[in-house]
């Protein structure tokens, strides 16, 4: 079986949103839920918001979509369906992401205007919905044969020890040196000597080293996020961020727009505890019996 994922969208005004001053002026949110499979059959029409026309492009397929339930205008509103196209596209896009990370860009295209009421100034117009998130494959568990999103075949990796660990291995080693140098300085008492003049120097580029160091370890865990900042893939072989963004496109002349209208949060659809919905169920029941 292909992969599923289970999708949260929560839209509303965001700083910098380039849709119109009224919409979602009042905080509203609208929230709405699909889970999607992540196919390994060639999306081959062109779509810029996926970096393009490319072989990499896979088809997405919109297993079930629906609003609700919730409560809005003080009133509970049961779970409704939400009227979709079946299929979508989605990419790796290498790089994109901060540090070079990797993205996972998609999107999915509605048939209806979703609200969550008639009073809402927040709704999501019919067309296509465009979203990205953080895409992480976990090396530990790959070798040169296994590949990228939840068992495909469109990005291998070779195998891969954790560069974040290497280097982290190598600043333990440089602090270890740099604090057995400052012992020995504080215990030398010559006012002066040629092993002090070498020792102090090997002080100040160690302490040089350290902060290069510091940064790459940095820089390495924004690359390679610890497990727990992830929603895993049934496979446990890729790890999505747990929150992404959401846009629309705007055409206007020969120029396109992307219009954030929210983010959404992302869970694995086999993993009931990793469901950003379950939270919401049981808020939901404590508002029913409480």
């Amino acid at each position: 079986p292909q992969p599923q994922w289970k999708i949260v969208f929560n839209l509303g005004r965001e700083p910098g949103t380039w849709m119109p001053p009224t919409w979602g002026a009042s905080g509203d949110r609208l929230r709405f839920t699909m889970v999607v499979e992540l196919t390994n059959q060639a999306y081959n029409e062109k779509e810029e918001f996926l970096d393009g026309r490319g072989s990499q492009a896979r088809v997405l397929k919109v297993v079930e979509a629906h609003l609700g339930p919730t409560f809005f205008d003080s009133e509970y509103h049961c779970q409704e369906p939400i009227d979709m196209e079946p299929l979508g596209a989605y990419k790796v896009v290498r790089g994109a992401g901060p540090s070079g990370t990797d993205v996972l860009r998609f999107f999915v295209e509605t048939k209806q205007d979703i609200q969550s009421g008639s009073k809402s100034d927040v709704d999501c117009p019919a067309g296509k919905i465009y979203g990205n998130c953080g895409y992480f494959p976990v090396y530990s568990t790959l070798d040169a044969s296994t590949s990228g999103t939840g068992g495909s075949d469109h990005s291998p990796y070779p195998h891969h020890t954790h560069w974040k660990d290497i280097l982290q291995q190598e600043y333990h080693m440089v602090a270890t040196r740099y604090d057995q140098l400052q012992e020995e300085a504080q215990e030398d008492e010559r006012l002066f000597s040629m092993e002090q003049f070498t020792r102090m120097n090997e002080i100040m580029k160690l302490r040089s080293t350290l902060q290069r160091l510091e940064e790459r370890i940095q820089e390495a865990r924004q690359r390679e996020p610890e497990k727990s900042q992830l929603r895993l893939s049934r496979k446990g072989d890729v790890g999505l961020s747990k929150e992404g963004g959401v846009c629309l496109k705007v055409v206007k002349g020969v120029s396109i727009e992307y219009h954030i209208l929210g983010r959404m949060e992302l869970a694995n659809e086999r993993n009931k505890m990793d469901d950003p919905m379950h939270e919401d169920f049981e808020a939901l029941k404590h508002k029913l019996h409480p």
